[in-house]
């Protein structure tokens, strides 16, 4: 079922760049999931300057979401009527980038704690992250016309629970024994990283959600 147009759609329209900003928001937050999936899936293959170059991409995609962020917010002062409430678009912009800001703080600490290899999960965590930034630009083109996005952001939840179920064996495995107190440290730092970029992407799900009932 589609959201409603009001009439005052028909008479006032409303600015709508910000759906074209959110699109770069997310297509810059996928690009750098899918640089930081491939980056931990062969990692154990890399050298010390290709780990480097791959973390300064994932930081490159960062800075570009940085501006974006500030685009989106600065336009938000300068603009008289918006697509949808102020509040919700200035949550969405920050929820965005915080996804993307914590995704380069874990890329950077692969690097900063010289992990040369990663468990399994990690790998798994960063598909995850891949596909529920994918379902946020389906979330994103469903609110910019109008159409159903409960199905979109129940899919992201369910990513979600994944994600939550895998940390938890995660820290399970972690904790089991085998592993020396310093790598423990640092992946248990890396899991609860990763934990928070899919907790954040799945809050700007509920978000749309809560949007979708209030435009009818």
């Amino acid at each position: 079922m589609s959201m409603k147009f009001s009439l005052m759609d028909l008479l006032l329209p409303r600015e709508t760049r910000f759906f074209d900003d959110f699109d770069r928001q997310v297509d810059t937050l996928i690009e750098a999931a899918r640089i930081f999936k491939n980056m931990v899936t062969v990692l154990d293959t890399l050298s010390v300057e290709e780990i480097h170059a791959r973390v300064a991409e994932v930081s490159a995609c960062e800075h570009r979401g940085d501006a974006i962020e500030l685009e989106i917010i600065t336009a938000l002062d300068d603009t008289f009527i918006t697509p949808i409430d102020r509040e919700d678009i200035h949550a969405m912009a920050v929820r965005i980038d915080q996804s993307l800001d914590i995704l380069n703080s874990c890329s950077r600490r692969l690097q900063m704690y010289n992990i040369h290899a990663v468990p399994e999960n990690v790998c798994k965590f960063a598909e995850i992250i891949v596909q529920i930034s994918i379902e946020m630009s389906s979330l994103i083109d469903g609110l910019r016309n109008h159409e159903e996005v409960h199905a979109v952001s129940q899919r992201m939840h369910q990513l979600e629970n994944e994600a939550d179920a895998l940390f938890y064996a995660s820290m399970a495995e972690l904790f089991d024994g085998k592993h020396d107190p310093v790598t423990i440290m640092k992946l248990k730092e890396i899991y609860e990283q990763l934990e928070a970029i899919v907790d954040s992407a799945d809050h700007i799900g509920k978000t749309v959600r809560g949007i979708a009932v209030k435009m009818g």
